[in-house]
């Protein structure tokens, strides 16, 4: 799907999409996106200035988004 284009991609993205929005599918991705989920809390939390802020949270976010494509993908 990633190197596809135009129509193809688009006959995989729905086939792909209608099973991974079922209640079902989602729910057994949940256990380990809690684990990540709850990682990315904690380092945030441990990144935080004395003001309580994060000075650039896109860099943590994007390593989030890759770990959590990372269990669809490689399970």
């Amino acid at each position: 799907m990633i190197f596809s284009h135009g129509e193809d991609w688009r006959t995989v993205r729905k086939n792909v999409q209608q099973k991974m929005l079922k209640p079902k599918a989602v729910a057994a991705y949940l256990p380990e996106h809690s684990i990540v989920a709850d990682e990315l809390w904690n380092h945030v939390m441990s990144l935080r200035n004395q003001e309580k802020e994060v000075d650039d949270l896109r860099p943590i976010l994007d390593k989030y988004a890759t770990e959590c494509n990372y269990f669809y993908l490689l399970g």
